[in-house]
């Protein structure tokens, strides 16, 4: 089997740190060209949207520059390179589960008077570990990093995820590859 390379689509992202960026500008014309004292708040605006131009940045870049992958999936598992990382094993793993979180915010008429989504989902691919896998996981990990496990764990049924937003496949493919392989992987022990 081959080996599978999902990054960030530059598409996506390009147009997330244009859309900062111009935040940004806005905010730094403000403090440049105003006659009268710029409130703070203009600066540390204007200082998060620089930053949030940076990061997607930053992810386009060294995802092509480096040729490293956000997301590898081989035939023994799946590496994500993000944040701290994490190597998943398919000989670890029950199944793998597509689910949406989904924010809801207050409707507002200005809101719907300038076309404003009254709610906004986002898509995750859930790591169902085997029970034993699951619980070592949780009592290997450091304090801050349990609590956080349980509280997927609590509101999911899942402790680890992988988020899907601005990748260059669809999160139902990646779900589908994941759980391709992890059949094959399956059938291959039981054949051996």
């Amino acid at each position: 089997m081959e080996e599978i390379k999902i990054y960030h689509s530059v598409r996506e992202n390009g147009k997330s740190a244009l859309f900062w960026f111009c935040l940004a500008a806005f905010g730094l014309s403000l403090i440049l060209l105003s006659k009268k004292p710029v409130p703070v708040t203009v600066y540390f605006a204007t200082a998060l949207f620089a930053s949030g131009t940076l990061f997607y940045i930053s992810i386009i870049l060294k995802e092509q520059i480096r040729h490293k992958p956000y997301l590898r999936i081989t035939e023994e598992g799946l590496q994500l390179n993000w944040g701290k990382g994490l190597d998943v094993r398919f000989s670890d793993v029950e199944r793998f589960v597509l689910y949406q979180t989904q924010f809801n915010y207050k409707r507002r008429k200005w809101k719907e008077l300038i076309g404003w989504k009254d709610d906004v989902t986002i898509s995750q691919i859930g790591i169902e570990y085997k029970k034993e896998v699951g619980e070592r996981k949780l009592s290997e990990s450091g304090c801050i990093e349990r609590t956080f496990r349980k509280i997927n764990y609590k509101q999911t049924g899942i402790q680890d995820s992988i988020l899907t937003i601005g990748l260059t496949a669809s999160p139902e493919e990646i779900c589908n590859i994941l759980n391709d392989r992890l059949t094959r992987h399956k059938a291959l022990n039981q054949s051996t």
